[in-house]
């Protein structure tokens, strides 16, 4: 049960990111500021970490040889949406 759980939860956070992503895709294509494409990445990246984790959840796998492959993923998305923001171009 607690499986399905996760699994629901992991999904869901991947629908939720690819949700992001097309809205900052369609930001990106109004406005113009390519620096919204980090933003784009970011999120495209956690919506397929999400849904991949939620694959190997619902197939009742172990996912510990992958954990350090999707925490990799997360420190990825992190530094893709802080890039822009912590640079010091105007």
């Amino acid at each position: 049960m607690a499986a399905d759980a996760s699994a629901f939860t992991a999904a869901l956070v991947g629908l939720v990111s690819a949700v992001v992503a097309v809205a900052s895709w369609r930001a990106l294509v109004r406005t113009g500021n390519r620096r919204i494409a980090f933003v784009i990445v970011a999120f495209a990246l956690l919506a397929a970490k999400n849904i991949a984790k939620a694959m190997v959840l619902a197939s009742g796998r172990d996912e510990g040889s992958l954990e350090l492959l999707f925490s990799l993923a997360d420190l990825a998305a992190v530094v893709l949406i802080a890039a822009p923001i912590l640079s010091r171009r105007p």
